[in-house]
């Protein structure tokens, strides 16, 4: 409508928009995009199918017929590990964008909607269609994505856009001749002909439930066990039997909802209904098919005076006042944020993008999740990462004072230790010592050999990177005595037998420690905080190099005496960020009052 010139002013306009927000962000961006090489998510190409993992599996587009089908929430059995949303739309959305696609494919709006849905469905569904290879060698950064699914909601735009042209159709019944008989009766048979489809599908479903159990399960569990392993291929299984229910019932309820909006389109386009009136009858009805099934997704929580409120362990643990880490091994909330709320510091926990380097030191591998075999079995790795305390279950020494059924429910759990983390419980927890114990059964070990936050060591053993951490599971490797780096720090070694001398901390900020150290002999400061090239170091006011130290933590050399050491965190893209950002905004304000001054301008010369 815009002819060359307009179009290429729009697309102008648009794209100095685009980077002007983009400018404006870039003091939050540009940090994480610097450091998403150092996540084990951002950065690394896995290959086709890590990219293609977490994708829309094909079967569960019957979703958008009823939510059910693949199951909601704990009843999913479906192709992906779990799933916490649903592609279902709505049953008077999807008749709508039905009728668009109709009427509408020859327009050119309505080629771009089809278009863009098509398009953005194919990309959902990753792996499972050969097309994604399409994007994923040709697209600029395609090969690093691993959530494709999370573009159905351009799907959905799609076909939300679609039902408004469909319900601009029938209201425009003048003009498109819509009160014709012959009109009518296509639009009537196009209708019936959707439910007559789905009717003839829910009876199979419904007459040949063992027949379409059986299938389904002959078809799926072998693809689940392949990438799963049998025992949640089964639990899925079992979830596919328990859900068939459901399903059915899904079918028809989407069955008389499909009847009952097709009446609706038909009185509107026989005039028999006013649009006001239509309106008032069918929103209702869309609003009932919705809630149904989104409410289930909205989880209740208590207050957050309760919700938030510190447990026996918070309170037990806040009476240390000292640095220190905890491994919560068993505990609630292992795997959230709840001890960092009351400033409690976990080596557990969720990041989104936790460091590969402390993966791999916790034996998690490629996970991101909070997987740590290695800190069960090597006491080494517990004692550098500054653990004074692990957070479990509470198992009594003496089992004479207990019934059979509690001494069974003890032996049971202590062989499923073994078999989860390959080593008894007695062994993981010797030299633990518990020190408190909750009503709820959870109890509190102390790590007697944990180090502190910074210690000094007076010898150092140079490896690669590959050969450290089974350097450090070791039982005869001693990280009080020996540091291991990954480059030659070109000072000379000394007697492992020295008492190096005495180091603390006197300032603990997010940016910032302070340290100081009085050393009788040379030797190295390690501290047990994450390296990263954007901590800097200074001894005595002197910029000095901090070596990466047992795998991931901080070191630096000192001579023999008094000194004052202070990390902080020096961010260049930080800095860079924080620039664009202000000069962004800079510019954006002197757009407002330029626009403005003109805005004036115009007013004095009308």
């Amino acid at each position: 409508e815009n002819k060359l010139g307009g179009s290429l002013k729009l697309i102008g306009y648009s794209t100095a928009a685009l980077i002007l927000a983009g400018g404006l962000l870039a003091i939050n961006y540009l940090p994480i995009f610097a450091g998403f090489g150092w996540g084990s998510r951002g950065g690394l190409e896995r290959g086709y199918k890590f990219a293609t993992s977490w994708a829309l599996p094909t079967s569960e587009l019957l979703d958008l017929l009823t939510p059910h089908f693949s199951g909601l929430l704990n009843n999913y059995w479906g192709e992906n590990y779990f799933k916490l949303d649903t592609q279902y739309i709505g049953i008077f959305p999807l008749l709508l964008a039905l009728i668009a696609i109709a009427v509408k494919y020859r327009e050119k709006y309505g080629k771009f909607f089809i278009g863009l849905g098509i398009v953005t469905l194919i990309f959902a569904l990753g792996g499972h269609t050969p097309l994604y290879r399409i994007p994923y060698y040709l697209l600029p950064g395609v090969k690093k994505f691993r959530g494709p699914a999370m573009i159905f909601y351009l799907t959905t735009f799609s076909v939300i856009v679609l039902a408004a042209f469909g319900i601009q159709y029938l209201v425009e019944g003048e003009k498109l001749t819509m009160k014709s008989a012959n009109s009518i009766r296509k639009l009537t048979i196009y209708l019936s002909v959707i439910f007559g489809i789905v009717a003839i599908f829910t009876l199979i479903c419904l007459g040949a439930k063992n027949s379409m159990l059986t299938m389904l399960k002959s078809h799926f569990q072998p693809i689940i066990q392949s990438e799963y392993g049998a025992g949640l291929a089964q639990q899925k299984i079992n979830n596919l039997s328990q859900n068939y229910p459901y399903f059915l019932k899904g079918l028809g309820k989407a069955l008389f909802l499909i009847a009952i909006n097709s009446v609706l389109i038909i009185l509107l386009v026989m005039k028999k209904l006013k649009l006001g009136t239509w309106l008032l009858i069918a929103m209702p009805i869309l609003i009932f098919d919705q809630w149904t099934v989104e409410k289930q997704f909205l989880k209740s929580v208590p207050h957050p005076r309760e919700y938030y409120a510190p447990d026996d362990i918070v309170n037990f643990l806040r009476r240390d006042q000292s640095l220190y880490r905890v491994f919560p091994l068993y505990y609630e909330h292992t795997t959230d944020s709840y001890l960092k709320l009351f400033n409690i510091q976990s080596v557990g926990g969720y990041v989104a993008n936790p460091w590969h380097r402390y993966q791999d030191l916790i034996g998690a591998g490629k996970s991101v999740m909070f997987t740590p075999p290695n800190l069960v079995k090597y006491r080494n790795l517990l004692d550098i990462l500054n653990v004074k305390y692990v957070i479990g279950v509470w198992i009594p020494a003496d089992l004479s004072q207990y019934d059979e059924k509690t001494k069974q429910m003890i032996q049971n759990f202590k062989f499923n230790f073994i078999r989860q983390w390959g080593i008894s419980w007695e062994e993981a927890h010797k030299g633990l010592n518990p020190v408190f114990r909750t009503k709820r059964g959870y109890a509190v070990y102390k790590n007697e050999t944990a180090l502190p936050r910074v210690w000094l060591v007076p010898d150092y053993e140079v490896l690669d990177k590959d050969k450290v951490l089974e350097r450090m599971k070791e039982p005869e490797f001693n990280p009080r005595t020996m540091v291991i780096l990954e480059e030659d720090p070109g000072v000379p070694h000394q007697d492992t037998a020295l008492s190096v001398g005495e180091v603390s901390i006197v300032d603990y900020q997010p940016n910032k420690i302070v340290c100081e150290a009085t050393l009788k002999s040379p030797g190295f400061l390690v501290l047990s905080e994450n390296w990263h090239p954007d901590w800097k170091a200074y001894v005595d006011g002197k910029k000095t190099k901090i070596f990466i130290a047992d795998y991931i933590l901080r070191a630096v050399w000192l001579d023999a005496g008094h000194h004052k050491i202070i990390f902080m965190y020096d961010s260049r893209s930080f800095r860079l960020g924080a620039w664009i950002s202000f000069l962004s905004l800079l510019f954006f304000v002197g757009i407002i009052i330029y626009w403005g001054i003109n805005l004036r301008k115009e007013k004095s010369k009308k």
